[in-house]
């Protein structure tokens, strides 16, 4: 224990964005918590780019231990509402880049959290072109062959997530439609597509992960099957390097979020997307960063910081109301089953019916979602998936 703190120390003298995330190097605080502190970029794509920066020292996304990941969710969930009410900003993007060939700059993580309007000039990485990775067809059919392994892994995972309620999905969405029709895994609260296995192709490249029951944006999207979505992210990313090392083939991963029409979603179904990056894929994030004054800067960070208060102070009561719902919603079930089985000529034993709503309380993980989030509005019917979902 005393080697990894004294590894710790020693990082924190050597690594810029330990400093910066342990005040060490002055900077532009809009949020922190125990995993994390949120500053400002001082050449942002945008106003209001944000920085998240692990206040331990992780190379990679997948290297974040499931506490740092939850209390990501929080921060890119309550960052929707701060771009928008602090900013007026209607979209954002979040951008992970594991590995230099998905143009990491840094051997820390930093996890980007850009607003966007519409019609500017940044853009995000795009799915990949899969004919443009040069390997042997040996090498192809190995990579196939190890593409249980990565269901496996979200088996594994989801194993004891279990939810009685039954996903809430729309006909008219084409994410929903792949969730049935050809999902690479499907669970009750997350589910995760490749469209590019799906048509065929040899390789796992590209991944959405998207919440099973139908979800607009983030905003809608409850807090643990964000963190479960971004958990999958982080898995994916994680065996798609080893898959690929172990056939000697060098890859990077991004994970993206696109929020909202101007940060570039075009499925009306909040997702997640892992995608494969490789050399001289041409594919790189880009955008110019501008020049903004110091006073600029205080005036984003304290604008922005309170709307940050603001937007976590709704979640602590989102989470509180539904920690409060849970035990009337056990209660409730719990007599309608002995109802039913009454009804059946069943006799429900007294010792299940009395364990039944501590079971369901450790297993109730979100809220049936309101009419409203079942049925997106007729301009997100019209958009066209760019992403082309068989």
């Amino acid at each position: 224990m005393q080697e990894v703190d004294n590894a710790q120390q020693e990082l924190l003298k050597q690594c810029l964005f330990c400093k910066i995330a342990n005040k060490a190097i002055p900077s532009e605080i809009v949020f922190e918590d125990e995993h994390f502190t949120c500053v400002l970029d001082i050449n942002p794509a945008s106003t209001g780019h944000v920085l998240v920066i692990p206040k331990k020292h992780y190379s990679v996304s997948p290297q974040l231990p499931i506490q740092a990941i939850e209390s990501l969710a929080r921060i890119v969930k309550a960052s929707s509402q701060a771009f928008l009410q602090g900013l007026g900003f209607k979209g954002f993007n979040m951008l992970i880049s594991n590995g230099l060939l998905a143009g990491q700059r840094s051997p820390h993580l930093v996890i980007h959290l850009i607003p966007r309007q519409e019609y500017d000039s940044i853009r995000m990485p795009e799915p990949p072109d899969i004919g443009m990775l040069d390997v042997s067809e040996d090498l192809k059919k190995q990579v196939q062959a190890s593409t249980p392994e990565l269901k496996a892994v979200l088996e594994k995972l989801f194993q004891q997530v279990r939810v009685n309620a039954s996903p809430a999905m729309s006909q008219s969405c084409a994410l929903c439609n792949a969730i049935n029709k050809k999902p690479f895994f499907k669970h009750s609260l997350v589910s995760v597509v490749e469209p590019n296995l799906a048509k065929g192709a040899l390789l796992p490249s590209y991944f959405l992960i998207a919440p099973t029951t139908h979800y607009t944006i983030i905003q809608q999207t409850p807090l643990p099957v964000l963190s479960l979505a971004l958990l999958s992210a982080n898995l994916l990313s994680a065996m798609l390097f080893e898959i690929y090392a172990k056939q000697g083939i060098e890859v990077g991963t991004n994970i993206v979020l696109r929020n909202g029409i101007p940060a570039g979603q075009t499925l009306n179904h909040a997702n997640i997307e892992v995608i494969l990056r490789f050399k001289q894929d041409n594919n790189n994030f880009q955008w110019t960063g501008k020049q903004v004054s110091k006073d600029e800067l205080s005036s984003t960070q304290e604008t922005l910081s309170q709307a940050f208060q603001q937007a976590m102070q709704a979640l602590n009561a989102e989470s509180q109301a539904r920690f409060q719902q849970e035990p009337r919603q056990s209660q409730l079930q719990s007599q309608a089953k002995q109802q039913l089985a009454m009804q059946q000529g069943m006799q429900q034993p007294a010792q299940q019916s009395q364990e039944l709503p501590q079971t369901q309380k450790q297993l109730q993980s979100q809220e049936k979602p309101s009419k409203e989030q079942e049925h997106e509005s007729n301009a997100s019917k019209q958009r066209t998936p760019w992403h082309r979902i068989p």
